[in-house]
C-alpha cells in the first residue's frame, strides 16, 4: 500500500508540474517595476539664497530747534 501512495504522489507531482508548465508559457512577459517606467524626475531645486541683510537704521534725527521771538 505505501509503494502505491508514493507512486500516486509522484504521478500528481508530475501531473502539476506539467500543468503549470503549460500555464507558464501562456503567461505575458512581467511588467517592468513602476520605477523603469516612471518619466524622469525633475532635478531638485537649487538651495536657497540666505536672505539680504537688514539695511541699517536710521541715525536719530538732530534735536528740534525752537524759533522764539523774544
Amino acid at each position: 500500500m505505501g509503494s502505491k501512495s508514493v507512486a500516486h504522489f509522484l504521478l500528481l507531482l508530475f501531473l502539476n508540474l506539467l500543468f503549470f508548465s503549460m500555464v507558464s508559457s501562456r503567461t505575458p512577459p512581467r511588467i517592468a517595476p513602476p520605477s523603469m517606467c516612471a518619466p524622469p524626475r525633475r532635478p531638485p531645486p537649487p538651495p536657497r539664497q540666505p536672505p539680504p541683510p537688514l539695511p541699517l537704521p536710521l541715525p536719530p534725527p538732530p534735536p528740534a530747534t525752537t524759533n522764539r521771538i523774544i
